[in-house]
C-alpha cells in the first residue's frame, strides 16, 4: 500500500441540490375544494382516538382523555 505524495486520498463527489418537493396534495386545489377538504362533515361530532389502548376524545377546543 502506497504512502506519501503518491496514495490515492479518499474524496467523495458532493452530491448536487435536492429538488424541494411540496407532499400535500392542498396547493392543487382550487379555492372551493380546498374549502371542502378542510371544513368538518360532522359539525357537532366529538372526535374519539384510540392509540394503542389510550382513548382521547377532542371536545371543542381541548383534548379529554376517557
Amino acid at each position: 500500500m502506497p504512502f506519501g505524495p503518491f496514495a490515492k486520498k479518499f474524496s467523495p463527489k458532493k452530491p448536487g441540490p435536492r429538488k424541494a418537493q411540496s407532499l400535500s396534495s392542498l396547493q392543487n386545489l382550487d379555492r372551493e375544494q380546498l374549502q371542502r377538504e378542510l371544513t368538518a362533515d360532522d359539525v357537532g361530532n366529538k372526535i374519539r382516538v384510540n392509540l394503542d389502548g389510550n382513548k382521547i376524545v377532542f371536545d371543542g377546543k381541548d383534548w379529554i382523555s376517557g
